[in-house]
């Protein structure tokens, strides 16, 4: 298995500084959808939205040794 994921909705974070989206709830995303769908071998791939480059994300990303196209 692996590629698709269903489509999450990501709520915004009241609890953050400016009340959006948050690095916090992006990687419990990451957490819940990510087991689901992925394969060794494959490439995450995002865009540069802050939330998605922040050092916290970087760091999920290594430690759970998945690849991202930068």
């Amino acid at each position: 298995m692996g590629g698709r994921s269903d489509l999450f909705i990501i709520n915004k974070d009241k609890a953050s500084k400016k009340q959006g989206y948050s690095t916090r709830l992006y990687i419990k995303v990451l957490e819940d959808q990510l087991p689901i769908i992925w394969s060794p071998g494959l490439v995450f791939i995002q865009d540069n939205a802050p939330i998605y480059t922040a050092e916290m994300v970087k760091e999920w990303f290594e430690n759970s040794g998945i690849s991202v196209i930068k």
